[in-house]
């Protein structure tokens, strides 16, 4: 199909596209592993759905772009000799990991979202792309376990961070309201712990969305 080596366009793909620039293109069709996404007439980059979403488990790439959609995408890697560009649409999201350290601490009270139970434990989703996990363990030890288990998904609960591992990208939780109750009974004034607990909520929420 190529008349002559000079109407190859993959002759200049080296010149036109470097690793890290961000372009344009559209997706001319979906795969189960991803989607193939034209940057110009007869060069063709694949976005795999690995890299379709840091904030979304995606299973199908037709949950994130549509055949005939123009994307923006960024460029990964461009093997001339087989022809073959990687592209990411999840780098132009921006990775919620990279400063997890400067939006939370050990110790700290947050809110989150419940996204599911497992038999290991449950998920809560703190931030889009941010899910920590309250292990089953300690669950089991929580007084806050009966209230937690009539818990749906898409509640929001209060929890402790216990601890952050950035490079394996985990969170653990724990149920952090237990602690505040038992001083509550402790100290017999249930309003003024309740205000400073609401007080702290609004402080980490604020603090995230400053960010």
């Amino acid at each position: 199909s190529i008349k002559g080596a000079g109407e190859d366009p993959w002759d200049s793909v080296d010149n036109k596209y470097q690793v890290g620039q961000i372009v344009k293109g559209k997706v001319r069709r979906c795969a189960s592993f991803g989607a193939f996404v034209e940057l110009e007439p007869g060069v063709e980059g694949l976005v795999h759905i690995s890299e379709m979403s840091y904030t979304r488990r995606v299973l199908k790439p037709e949950e994130i772009v549509s055949q005939g959609e123009i994307v923006k995408v960024m460029i990964k890697e461009v093997d001339h000799e087989n022809r073959r560009i990687s592209l990411s649409l999840k780098d132009l999201e921006g990775d919620p990991w990279a400063d997890i350290l400067e939006q939370y601490k050990e110790g700290q009270t947050v809110q989150g979202r419940l996204e599911r139970k497992e038999h290991y434990g449950y998920i809560v989703s703190l931030a889009p792309g941010l899910a920590g996990l309250i292990p089953k363990s300690v669950l089991e030890r929580s007084p806050e376990a009966p209230e937690l288990e009539k818990c749906k998904k898409g509640d929001l609960i209060s929890v402790m961070i216990r601890e952050i591992n950035q490079p394996e990208k985990k969170i653990t939780l724990q149920p952090s309201s237990g602690v505040e109750r038992s001083d509550w009974k402790s100290y017999g004034s249930e309003k003024v712990s309740f205000g400073s607990l609401g007080d702290k909520l609004r402080e980490a929420l604020h603090k995230k969305n400053d960010s």
